[in-house]
């Protein structure tokens, strides 16, 4: 469990492990963490959305939230490590190491990665009363690393992708407000119109859109971590004008109202 002052730090981890068999997983609506996944044996199938992509020994994948998705195995057993991190800074961390989307990458250097992630674990694991803070600093410092021990199948996308790459850093920097589309095309000097083409190239979806699924992501981890607080708060942390806006757009993209969703996960009686 984070405690309420991990989870105010910029980077801090959710969960962490180790699976001899992985069993099937289907989440339709996502996981509101992002998620890291290295597979050690075995091969399996990932599906994010309506994309299917075989995942073997010496592969890692990753996963945004609120992105429906699921995976099986194919080949047993299917072992592998994950790591689900949160905070402001995380979709910045995955972007920076260069984890533009929920995706397929290959490993590099197999044996530094898991001698990071058993780190982790171990750190876990502990019983030190700093864990949540020497895991924040490890996890950090693992995703860093990433540039140099995983590799892009689809690196021929990775231009666009770092082309909006200031714009997705705006927007987690200033989700708290109100954001235009005049002033997220101003950061990369581009006219509302372009911007609107490279978001439906990269992302497949508009700009405000983008936004808009990212305050709801944003939201459910407020409610994981703080489900005592009221949503018309949680509504306005994220950069919603009025609590009824917010529960209209949370219901589009969960199918379900933010109090729905809390009573599914335990979150409130």
């Amino acid at each position: 469990m984070v405690t309420e002052n991990e989870a105010r730090l910029p980077i801090y981890v959710t969960s962490i492990g180790h699976w001899d068999h992985q069993d099937t997983m289907r989440r339709p609506d996502g996981f509101p963490f992002l998620q890291w996944f290295y597979v050690v044996s075995g091969e399996g199938e990932l599906t994010v959305g309506e994309r299917t992509s075989t995942v073997k020994a010496g592969q890692c994948f990753s996963l945004y939230p609120g992105v429906p998705h699921s995976y099986r195995a194919l080949a047993e057993p299917w072992e592998l490590y994950w790591l689900s991190i949160g905070g402001t800074h995380s979709q910045l961390l995955f972007q920076w190491s260069g984890l533009f989307s929920s995706s397929v990458y290959n490993v590099t250097d197999a044996g530094r990665m898991q001698e990071a992630l058993e780190g982790i674990i171990a750190t876990a694991q502990s019983g030190d009363p700093r864990t949540g803070t020497e895991c924040s600093k490890l996890a950090y410092s693992f995703f860093l690393d990433l540039v140099t021990t995983v590799s892009a199948p689809l690196a021929a996308a990775e231009p666009l992708y770092r082309r909006i790459q200031p714009v997705i850093r705006h927007i987690q920097e200033h989700i708290h407000r109100t954001l235009t589309l005049q002033e997220l095309a101003e950061c990369i000097s581009v006219s509302e119109q372009h911007l609107c083409n490279l978001f439906q190239k990269t992302m497949n979806m508009r700009p405000i859109a983008y936004v808009n699924r990212e305050r709801i992501n944003r939201s459910k981890q407020l409610m994981y971590h703080s489900p005592l607080r009221k949503i018309e708060d949680i509504a306005s942390d994220v950069g919603f004008s009025s609590s009824s806006y917010f529960i209209t757009n949370f219901k589009r993209q969960e199918g379900m109202t933010p109090e729905q969703f809390m009573r599914l996960h335990g979150l409130r009686g």
